[in-house]
Parts: C-alpha cells; structure tokens; sequence
C-alpha cells in the first residue's frame, strides 16, 4: 500500500512517462494488474496517483528472483514512527486541500471565501481569546472570520467603511473608541477580552467616521 507521507507520489501520466507505456496500460495495471500483480496507486483529490516506490515493488514482483541465503525481515515501525508518518500524512493532505488549522487545537480554520495569509500562524477564536500578545488586528480578522462575515458584510453592520476594516485587520490603523464599540457589538465582548491592547507607535490613529 502507498504511504501518502514518505513516498514520492506521481500522476498517472508521469508514471505512465517513465515507464514509456500508455496511460491506459498503467490504468489497466492498477485495476486488474499484470501476472496477478497489480501497481499500488490510491485516489487523491479524485485522481489516482502511484509512486515511484510503488513502481519499484511492482517491477520486482515481475521479476524473477533468485533464492537468497539469508531473509531479511522488514523492521516493525515504533509507535512514535508510525505517528510521525500520520503526522506527515494529514500535513500532505492539507496542503493538497488549502486547509488552515489552528496552531494550539488543530481546528480547521474556515473564512468566508477562503481568503487567508499563506504564510501566518493562524489561531480559531477560542484558543486566540487565551493569547494575551494577540494583536487587535488578529483578534478582529479571526472574530469575523468566525461569524462567517466578509469584510464588507462587517462594514455593512457596524457602519465602518471597508477601507478601515482593511486597515483595522492589517496593522495599519486602530479603531477609534467608537469604531472599537461597534466591533464589539458585533463579533462579541470577547474580541477585548483578556487582552493586552496598547497603542503601537507604527499606527496611526484612526479617523472617526461616526
């Protein structure tokens, strides 16, 4: 069976490539098989994938061996390999998928559109409320993100305008007492609670805008 964490995975079209056969003949390799032996390959994303190890103990169950003196016995993975290779498995998995999950629980992380930083730790709303260097940009972005709220549905409840909502969630402003009152009102008391929010001198004060 194909370990989807350590071997290297190919398409059937650059599996069938290397093998200089058709695609089809690799298709009929992996469903009924060649001399009782078929090629190891699973679905993923709807596609079938194979590996190059794969490939590898198909050709040498096709190929006759010699008697060996001495048999060598395939050592058993411990405990903490074989979590360590689901580990890697399910990281595979994600990536393939675009999935973000919370760096304390391992929640999967949604947001309306699936509009989210490629490269940032991302924390779900319950486990950001415990993180008290958890910035008021994080904290308003996750909050909305978890009312299922696109930064113009936000504008259009709380009478922000969108330029300050991007500004707000990017570091580039702070909301006004005002601003911060209707963003309370709407994402919840949590989006302040147990924090420690201070003024950052790379901010600049926000406009009010009523």
């Amino acid at each position: 069976m194909i370990d989807l964490a350590t071997e290297t995975l190919l398409t059937i079209e650059k599996a069938a490539h290397r093998l200089l056969v058709s695609k089809a003949t690799l298709q009929r390799w992996i469903t009924k098989g060649s001399n009782g032996v078929r090629l190891e390959a699973a679905k993923v994303g709807g596609r079938w994938r194979t590996s190059e190890e794969a490939i590898q103990r198909f050709s040498d169950c096709l190929t006759p061996k010699r008697e060996s003196k001495t048999s060598q016995q395939t050592p058993i993975p411990t405990s903490k390999q074989m979590q360590r290779r689901v580990e890697l498995m399910n990281q595979q998995l994600d990536e393939w998928f675009k999935i973000r999950r919370c760096e304390t629980c391992k929640t999967e992380i949604k947001a309306p559109g699936r509009v989210m930083p490629k490269h940032e730790q991302l924390w779900c709303s319950e486990c950001l409320v415990k993180r008290k260097s958890a910035s008021l940009a994080q904290r308003i972005r996750t909050f909305r993100w978890a009312a299922w709220l696109t930064q113009e549905e936000l504008s259009s409840r709380t009478g922000i305008s969108i330029e300050s909502i991007r500004s707000y969630e990017h570091r580039r402003k702070e909301p006004s007492e005002a601003h911060l009152a209707k963003l309370i009102e709407v994402l919840g008391k949590e989006l302040v609670s147990n924090s420690e929010l201070h003024s950052q001198g790379d901010l600049e004060p926000a406009e009010n805008e009523g």
